[in-house]
């Protein structure tokens, strides 16, 4: 399991990304986008700068930034 210190180091860049993904477009998402990780099955475990990630940390990581994303994006909802 990743210490939060660990999880935002990972997400960071990926929402850094998001936001200005974000500020280029002209049109308001409707609908919050969904993100979903792939990794090659054949990896184990994987590393990223000295942070050592399993299958569970994936699970981890999609889930916080999914819940950023929802912060981040603001969609209206239409009726």
């Amino acid at each position: 399991m990743l210490t939060d210190d660990e999880l935002r180091a990972i997400a960071e860049p990926i929402l850094e990304i998001l936001r200005k993904m974000e500020k280029q477009s002209d049109e308001m998402m409707m609908e919050v986008p969904k993100l979903h990780l792939v990794v090659d099955p054949k990896m184990n475990d994987m590393i990223v700068g000295d942070i050592e990630i399993s299958a569970e940390d994936i699970k981890q990581i999609e889930e916080y930034l999914q819940c950023e994303i929802e912060n981040m994006m603001h969609p209206t909802i239409l009726h």
